[in-house]
């Protein structure tokens, strides 16, 4: 895989398994240009 994620991380990636590894997805949103992070109630600002 170009993302160097095995098929079965991105198939629990694509199916919202709850035992995800932030690396691991961030291994493929890389590809993107994107990574996920935590963030605090402030960044979140007014949002619901």
């Amino acid at each position: 895989m170009k993302s160097g994620v095995a098929l079965t991380g991105i198939r629990k990636i694509e199916q919202g398994k709850d035992n995800l590894s932030l690396s691991k997805v961030n291994q493929v949103l890389k590809m993107f240009g994107h990574v996920l992070g935590p963030i605090n109630e402030k960044q979140l600002g007014d949002k619901p």
